[in-house]
């Protein structure tokens, strides 16, 4: 019997490193069976409006330079879900960041006996829908989650100087970035391009999900035995306009080094 499995989007237009993701799954002869859909709306208002002031060197950082790098190039994959159901599920927000889905939308998800799901959508989400499909939610953690929760993927370890940026893929639960393992992997940093090095950690992965459902069909279900992450490493949020400015300086610090090297080694 084929791998079913679902996926969760804001929209049908996905970055490049997503679409190899799914790509690769279809590839094992796994089922795309269901399209979970942010309903418009389910965005708490305001919210990002307040936040892009505080945050304006990020967000034109990321206008400008992020993205247009390679893994973040769009890709439209209407077309491609055209036998796919697609069902569109308006969430409720708790605690202000947390989205917790209806049961009745989870009952739909539920009846389509979905083996997982990959979520490349929604935000922080929490409650009975992460138990909706038999292996869980998976979703992707640009990070070593030892050391770095939250966000943005890749950032701080060029901002803390650390040599090696981690991956991680693994079934959500309750817990920010506390999930059960499946996949964990670490690639060195390069420190003088973010954009580089967010796309090299991005595309790092995407195999992951493909190779966890072909164990799956030949019935090797070990890795969902494992325990779940029990970091307490700090929750990191988008850089403030202050510690842009220190992060640019240090992108800018650590080009002139290595042209300093190449050119005098």
């Amino acid at each position: 019997m084929a791998i079913k499995f679902g996926i969760m989007c804001n929209h049908f237009v996905f970055p490049y490193w997503q679409v190899k993701c799914i790509d690769y799954l279809l590839d094992t002869g796994a089922e795309l069976s269901l399209i979970i859909c942010n309903k418009i709306g389910s965005q708490p208002k305001g919210l990002m409006t307040k936040t892009k002031k505080l945050l304006l060197l990020y967000y034109l950082y990321d206008y400008f330079i992020l993205r247009h790098s390679k893994s973040m190039q769009l890709v439209c994959l209407e077309d491609n879900f055209e036998l796919s159901t697609k069902i569109n599920c308006q969430t409720e927000f708790r605690d202000k960041y947390s989205q917790y889905f209806t049961e009745d939308d989870i009952a739909t998800i539920r009846s389509y006996r979905l083996d997982f799901i990959i979520r490349f959508g929604f935000g922080i989400i929490r409650g009975d829908i992460l138990e909706s499909a038999q292996y869980g939610i998976w979703s992707f953690h640009h990070d070593n989650e030892e050391k770095y929760r939250g966000s943005p993927p890749g950032f701080w370890e060029i901002y803390h100087d650390d040599p090696v940026t981690g991956c991680v893929l693994q079934r959500l639960t309750n817990r920010l970035d506390s999930g059960v393992i499946l996949k964990k992997g670490f690639i060195k940093t390069i420190n003088t391009s973010y954009a580089d090095n967010r796309d090299n950690v991005f595309i790092k992965g995407t195999k992951w999900p493909a190779q966890i459902s072909l164990a799956l069909q030949n019935g090797d279900k070990e890795i969902f035995l494992n325990q779940q992450s029990q970091t307490t490493a700090p929750i990191y949020k988008r850089p403030s306009n202050i510690q842009m400015i220190y992060f640019l300086s240090k992108l800018v610090k650590n080009k002139l080094l290595f042209c300093y090297k190449n050119i005098f080694s």
